[in-house]
């Protein structure tokens, strides 16, 4: 999807994969993981991709911890065995229409967590992080561009800035670094791992 958009596409993808995933309620299981992306031209540096997702982890991952009996992966702390996760809860914008959704409670927006790369949670104009996916963007930076954590982080931060969106994360990486970059006067923030004390600051 992501290269026929850059070649100035409108693309829609459906896939005939097998049920996986059960609807909200259901038993039974009806969606395939990824069963809808849709990616059109912005007319900016950045093209809208939206790449629907029923779960956290792809099938893929699930039947290779099975066929090797491993536990299936979890997924901002990070534990003495390496595992990420990401929880994200924000007051929302001041004067927020009634009704408004924010990118808080979106998996890939204002949090994601990825065992072996990152766990983000991020606050800020959702309808921005919402369509640039910043939270899942800081792990697929690291995973694909091998970026480091702060170089990722501080880069959607920056790029934010020059769309007149304002925010910011926290992240860590599998390593336990961490970097909380944000475009604003102040964001309330905190961390502590093994290896460092406790750290907490307002700008």
């Amino acid at each position: 999807v992501e290269q026929a958009v850059k070649k100035n596409l409108m693309v829609w993808c459906f896939t005939n994969a097998p049920p996986a995933i059960a609807p909200y309620g259901a038993k039974k299981t009806l969606f395939g993981t990824n069963p809808i992306c849709f990616g059109t031209p912005s007319g900016g540096k950045v093209p809208f991709i939206l790449d629907t997702s029923v779960s956290m982890i792809n099938r893929g991952v699930i039947r290779v911890a099975a066929r090797l009996g491993k536990k299936i992966p979890a997924g901002v702390a990070l534990d003495k065995n390496g595992n990420i996760s990401a929880a994200t809860s924000t007051g929302g914008m001041t004067n927020k229409m009634p009704g408004r959704v924010g990118d808080s409670p979106i998996v890939g927006s204002g949090t994601w967590a990825q065992n072996g790369v990152c766990g983000v949670s991020s606050t800020g104009h959702g309808e921005f992080f919402i369509k640039y996916q910043v939270a899942r963007e800081v792990c697929v930076r690291i995973e694909y561009l091998n970026q480091n954590l702060s170089d990722s982080a501080e880069s959607i931060i920056n790029e934010l800035n020059d769309l007149k969106a304002s925010g910011g994360l926290i992240s860590i990486d599998h390593k336990g670094n961490i970097s909380t970059p944000f475009n604003t006067k102040g964001m309330i923030r905190g961390s502590q791992t093994n290896k460092t004390n406790l750290v907490s600051k307002i700008y």
